[in-house]
């Protein structure tokens, strides 16, 4: 808020020291113009402090606009640190009702202490239920498991059974014989279908 108030002060200050100047000027312009011009009026150091006058006041213009772009700036920056101070203040209010119903819960917890221990010994009766159940059905699933192991090696056995027979077959029987041959072909998709009915 200080620097606020040195930047307007300033700008007041550069204002009025271009007010007076403009003044000035205009005084001397209106003199200059009503009255014949003075026999110094073709001196070089008049001409020079003229430009020198007139450099002094774009100077004195160029700082009285830095200073209000400096201004509004500040202004915003403030404006923008309000926003944020809202923000933040409205997550504490958050976090403050947050803590206070986690108090609030804890302290519940505290008083239910002895409900708290009929439930833990709910619990526990319900966990060796739960054990007793998982063991039971650990069992049927491995009797069942056994089962289809055993199934799978029936089907395995069968299998070499029959690739024996038909090597077997394949080695007694000629290359020439062709009806032979598809006799044992038939017989070999009988026995598939056999195989596949047994599935």
């Amino acid at each position: 808020m200080v620097q606020v108030r040195s930047l307007v002060d300033q700008l007041k200050s550069k204002t009025q020291e271009v007010d007076r100047i403009k003044t000035k000027l205009d005084e001397l312009e209106r003199s200059r113009t009503s009255s014949a011009p003075p026999p110094y009026a073709e001196e070089p150091s008049l001409i020079a402090a003229r430009k020198m006058h007139q450099a002094e006041c774009k100077g004195l213009i160029l700082q009285i606009k830095y200073l209000k772009l400096k201004l509004n700036r500040e202004m915003d920056l403030r404006a923008d640190l309000t926003h944020q101070k809202q923000y933040i203040s409205l997550l504490l209010q958050g976090l403050a009702r947050s803590d206070a119903e986690l108090g609030r819960l804890i302290f519940d917890l505290d008083l239910q202490h002895h409900a708290r221990d009929t439930r833990r010994r709910q619990s526990d009766a319900k966990r060796k239920w739960k054990k007793v159940l998982n063991a039971a059905t650990a069992v049927a699933r491995m009797q069942l498991l056994a089962k289809k192991a055993e199934e799978v090696v029936d089907i395995k056995q069968s299998l070499q059974k029959a690739h024996k027979e038909v090597k077997s077959r394949r080695n007694v029987l000629p290359l020439q014989d062709q009806k032979a041959g598809t006799a044992t072909a038939a017989d070999l998709v009988g026995f598939k279908a056999g195989f596949a009915s047994r599935k």
